[in-house]
């Protein structure tokens, strides 16, 4: 039973209309140029070194010594697999920067990946430009202009 509803689920799902069936959906996508992403790929990644990225892994890694969901994320994965081959810290203050490299590395991996997933689905309007881009706002004002 739907216990706020007072009645089966499977009564509420027969008699509910589908959300929203008069909705036109529009998709708009920004394929930013490769140099400007490669840019905010590094400068994003460095930021995350700046502001301890080091120091919250360790942190999570002594707090959570077992398997904790995060481990396998970009960032996470390189800084452990750094910290675990070398633990002592007075040792790390020249490896950072190699870890940073192959942090980049995946990063430009993944954003590979996602525009190579992206660019199969039906029904984007694909703007050539990047957050920021008054092209490309233009552009996304015209997908979604009100008709």
């Amino acid at each position: 039973m739907a216990p706020a509803a007072g009645e089966p689920i499977s009564r509420l799902q027969a008699t509910r209309r589908p959300p929203l069936p008069e909705a036109r959906w529009r998709v708009a996508g920004l394929d930013p140029p490769r140099g400007l992403l490669e840019s905010r790929i590094v400068r994003r990644v460095r930021g995350m070194f700046a502001a301890g990225l080091v120091e919250e892994v360790r942190g999570l890694r002594d707090r959570y010594p077992g398997e904790w969901p995060g481990r396998l994320a970009i960032g996470y994965r390189e800084v452990l697999a750094m910290l675990a081959e070398d633990p002592e810290p007075g040792d790390l203050a020249e490896r950072p920067g190699a870890v940073e490299e192959r942090v980049v590395i995946a990063t430009r991996r993944y954003a590979k990946r996602q525009l190579t997933w992206f660019c199969a689905e039906r029904g984007v309007t694909w703007l050539r430009g990047a957050a920021g881009d008054p092209t490309a706002e233009d552009g996304a004002r015209r997908v979604f202009r009100a008709d």
